[in-house]
């Protein structure tokens, strides 16, 4: 309670700073006006952080927008209060660091779903001023493009849209990336479930997965060139295409140097940036390219400076190498009425943006730049431009930081889609992808105009032309997923299969007669019967129709009394004839909750010597796991280079290509690190998983009843977006405690299901293949009657840290203390065999102990951890965690999980294993998976015979 208090009065406190000593300008130096403020401001208590007061107003009623601002504020370490002033304002007072309440207010803008928001008003204490430090004029540093402003202005003359009324779509639902994708699906009878922006889609021959728009066909390399904009272009220029000339770097005056000696002004930007993120155009001078450099930092600390090209901003939309759309994005602009002022025309077209449901998520913000940039024009916030007149607040081509939308597809001229084209087969992305170019003329060729590629965006907004500001709308979705499932689907077209199924929970009797009239609606036939606490079941349909019924089944939380917390599927040869059969028993064997009559012998895996790794350790000084691949690559006769996490560039005999550490998908990341759809998806395909519930935050009292229910221990897993969590849960106390914990954190759901006895196992898969297995155990120590507990913890971390994979991971002082506050005395000597752990048992927080065991794993587990992967569509490379009581007998004789996939698995556990076999698992990798799939930049001259010979 005095926590409580101590921080509701340190909101207050930042909330009067707030209001007191908020700065009266708006621009790049806030406080120009106001420097007795800022006077104050660097001699207050609490200056070393900022602050912000916001007053939200708008439509909010129904969206539960206190609640969900709170939440990501929380998410992104901010503290906050939330308070509702009426039905149409919210009140909100934030604490942090000036970056994260920037990106905050940006995204209290947008809003959630349902919201629509008018007005943010600020009132900031310790706001940022963002002058360079040599420039005493803030003019001197804004950068303004007349030429490109005009050239905007020219082509919306050439269309015609000055002249036109914006488009009107009667569309009340929200609409978003990932409903689209499922829409589009649906439409075509493919079985979709969605989690969040993931959407996993099921035809008759196959299974993809979609993160928003982009799908798991899209490799997680393919994905990182792209976002890594200096390699795109380096990809793009190898294939002979268009982009601009330009350099990467992370020292400011090696940038300087290289900004003196070029005769063109220049474009800076973060490596990776998004969404318009810290990009600065038209930077001309030594101050401008501080500023500019100090912006672009806040988002990568590789910086590159290009050659600006005057043009436009247009998107070309394509799937499967054909151009289908082109819109043209105008840089966040009003238009004088001759009686408004420019403040007024943002609030009223931001009223307009509202009415289109793509821009109503995308307003157009004044920031510290917007002021000043006016200035350059000849106007401010409070000018009245002339009647028709175009007033741009900035030149970035986003829709996310306000920009028009324009489809031009019909304008566009053919040598320029096919331009397009050429950069989309460059880069190997035949499904969907956005490429950006800028143009001067919509007219003319590439070769009678200066044009450039500048993006190439495997993961581009796809309803951007569905719902366009100005031009015709496309409906690129439908030619999206029609380009992946071009057959026309019926559900005769789906295979007849027949799975057994179990399902347990809290199951009431009428159940039955519920789920039996659901298979019907499906026409599903089966037999449903009543066995102590599940219902086991035999059922036969088509395979949508069956996905659909498990889809349902997972997802009963609560109905009349029934709560299901577990499915399990097995195929079966078993024939149905009967339509739907209802039968109830009393108690009967359930195989599903049976070890069977295996043997309870121990593996005996405590005697085993530990590997010395003594020489090996000081061996790496870059990332362990990185090294790796960069040692094995010179072994193979390449030159590797790291560019960027996770990104290699190999060179050999003047063959160069890209590569990765990692093989995956946006879609398998997503899905396996938010650990509970993957689980959805498992079950549904046939493999064990825990059995659990999911709850929202708000529901404890509900996730008490449940485990007074279950009555025995359990695993509660916070389903943070940050960093999932997983703690045993042996009373209510414990529950209560970490639930709450996990609320303030910002979570929105947590999971608890039950706690699977077992030895913990590791299957790596590469391409297709189980390749090795691996135990791992928590860390701990063992008394011997005789050793002071502290003793034993040294001479643990001492023998841990002589491995190259734990040895910058441990650290003795925090394993101390972290034992010593779970209650043991560090002074005590531990009475023989009584077993402390040095981490969190179920999570790894310290990696675990691990043993390389491959060659007594059963095979069955194998074949498992194949099917896993191969269930997360786009997976090739991953790690299969699961809980297995006997690991060296059949899995059909005993229970056991699957916990979750690791699709960016630490290789260096299989290298350095505590004890067994070192196993090169980067070797396979580099041999299955980053030869064959890299992206060669001037051909694979070469490479097939490596591949032949590694």
């Amino acid at each position: 309670m005095a926590n409580k208090i101590k921080k509701v009065a340190k909101i207050h406190y930042y909330k009067t700073l707030c209001n007191v000593l908020a700065p009266n300008g708006k621009g790049l130096n806030p406080y120009a006006d106001s420097p007795l403020k800022r006077k104050i401001t660097r001699i207050v208590p609490g200056r070393k952080k900022s602050a912000v007061k916001l007053l939200i107003k708008g439509e909010l009623k129904g969206s539960n927008y206190k609640k969900w601002l709170w939440r990501k504020a929380r998410l992104s370490g901010l503290d906050c209060l939330v308070v509702k002033r009426n039905v149409q304002t919210i009140e909100a007072t934030i604490i942090g660091s000036p970056a994260k309440l920037e990106e905050l207010i940006r995204t209290a803008w947008a809003g959630p779903k349902k919201a629509k928001v008018f007005k943010v008003h600020e009132k900031w204490f310790n706001k940022p001023i963002l002058l360079c430090k040599n420039s005493s004029d803030s003019q001197d540093v804004i950068q303004w493009s007349k030429e490109t402003a005009d050239l905007y202005k020219d082509i919306l003359n050439y269309i015609g849209v000055t002249n036109q009324e914006p488009n009107e779509f009667n569309v009340e639902k929200v609409i978003d990336n990932p409903g689209e994708v499922q829409r589009v699906a649906s439409n075509k009878n493919l079985f979709t479930i969605r989690s969040y922006s993931n959407v996993y889609a099921v035809s008759p021959n196959s299974a993809i997965g979609f993160q928003g728009s982009q799908s798991s066909k899209v490799s997680t390399t393919f994905r990182a060139i792209d976002l890594h904009k200096h390699l795109a272009k380096e990809v793009l220029s190898n294939g002979g295409l268009p982009v601009p000339e330009g350099e990467v770097f992370t020292s400011l005056d090696k940038a300087k140097e290289y900004l003196t000696s070029c005769n063109y002004p220049v474009v800076v930007k973060p490596v990776d940036g998004l969404k318009g993120r810290g990009i600065t155009v038209d930077v001309r001078s030594v101050d401008e390219l501080e500023t500019a450099w100090n912006y672009a930092k806040k988002y990568n600390n590789q910086i590159i400076l290009e050659k600006l090209v005057h043009g436009v901003d247009v998107r070309v939309l394509l799937s499967g190498y054909k151009v289908y759309a082109v819109l043209l994005r105008v840089p966040a602009n009003v238009v004088g009425d001759g009686q408004k002022n420019i403040e007024d025309l943002i609030d009223e077209k931001n009223q307009q943006r509202l009415k289109n449901p793509r821009l109503s998520q995308a307003p157009i913000i004044p920031d510290a730049y917007t002021e000043n940039f006016l200035i350059k024009q000849g106007y401010s916030l409070e000018s009245i431009p002339p009647k028709g007149e175009i007033v741009f607040l900035h030149l970035k081509a986003n829709i996310s930081t306000g920009a028009d939308s324009v489809t031009v597809t019909e304008h566009f001229h053919p040598d320029l889609k096919k331009l397009a084209e050429e950069a989309a087969k460059t880069f190997e992305v035949e499904d969907f992808c956005g490429i950006d170019l800028l143009v001067q003329r919509f007219d003319l060729p590439r070769h009678l105009q200066e044009c450039s590629i500048i993006e190439v965006n495997t993961r581009a907004n796809i309803y951007n032309v569905k719902y366009p500001l100005f031009g015709n709308p496309v409906d690129m979705t439908e030619k999206f997923i029609s380009h992946l499932f071009p057959e026309q689907i019926k559900d005769n077209c789906y295979p007849l299969v027949t799975r057994k199924v179990v399902l347990n929970g809290l199951i009431e009797a009428d159940f039955l007669d519920y789920i039996s009239e659901h298979a019907k609606k499906l026409e599903v036939k089966g037999s449903f019967k009543l066995v102590d606490n599940s219902v086991q079941a035999i059922i036969s349909g088509r395979k949508n129709k069956i996905y659909s019924l498990l889809d349902y089944l997972w997802e009963i939380k609560s109905l009349n009394g029934t709560l299901i917390d577990g499915i399990q599927v097995d195929e079966c040869n078993q024939n149905v004839k009967k339509s739907v059969l209802v039968d109830r028993e009393d108690s009967v064997n359930n195989p599903a909750n049976s070890n069977g009559d295996l043997s309870t012998g121990d593996l005996k895996l405590e005697c085993a010597p530990y590997n010395n790794y003594t020489n090996e350790s000081n061996h790496y000084t870059d990332d362990l796991n990185t090294a790796l691949f960069l040692e094995e690559f010179r072994k193979k006769g390449y030159t590797p280079q790291l560019v960027y996490p996770g990104l290699i560039k190999i060179n050999k005999e003047q063959h160069v290509g890209i590569t990765a550490t990692r093989h995956s998908s946006i879609f398998c990341d997503q899905v396996c690190n938010g650990v509970y759809f993957a689980k959805k998806i498992l079950a549904i395909n046939g493999l064990p998983v825990s059995r659990g519930v999911k709850f929202k935050t708000g529901e404890l009292e509900n996730a008490v009843e449940y485990f007074n229910k279950k009555n025995r221990s359990l695993i509660l897993t916070d389903l943070n977006p940050l960093g999932v969590k997983r703690n045993k849960i042996e009373d209510i106390k414990t529950l209560q405690k970490l639930w709450k914990k996990a609320r303030k954190k910002g979570t929105k759901h947590l999971l608890l299901e039950e706690y699977v006895e077992g030895y913990n196992l590791r299957i790596a898969v590469v391409a297709g293949k189980a390749v090795f297995a691996q135990l791992v155990n928590p860390i701990s120590v063992y008394g011997d009657g005789k050793t002071l507990l502290f003793e034993l913890i040294d001479k643990k971390v001492s023998l841990l840290s002589q491995n190259p994979a734990y040895s910058t991971k441990i650290d003795l002082n925090k394993t101390r203390k972290n034992v010593a506050n779970r209650g043991y005395n560090l002074d005590d000597i531990l009475p023989k065999k009584e077993r402390v752990y040095l981490e969190n048992k179920h999570d790894f927080d310290l990696l675990g102990e691990t043993h390389n065991i491959d060659e007594i794993v059963d095979t069955d587990f194998k074949q498992k951890a194949v099917e896993a992967v191969a269930a997360i569509p786009g997976l090739q490379f991953a790690v299969v965690n699961m809980v297995v009581p006997y690991p060296n007998q059949p899995a059909n004789k005993q229970k056991w999980v699957i916990n979750n996939i690791d699709t960016s698995p630490n290789v260096d556990q299989f290298h350095y294993p505590l004890k067994g076999e070192v196993f090169n698992l980067t070797k396979k990798v580099i041999s299955d998976i980053c030869l064959p799939n890299a992206k060669w930049l001037n051909g694979k001259g070469g490479v097939k015979n490596e591949n032949q010979t590694s």
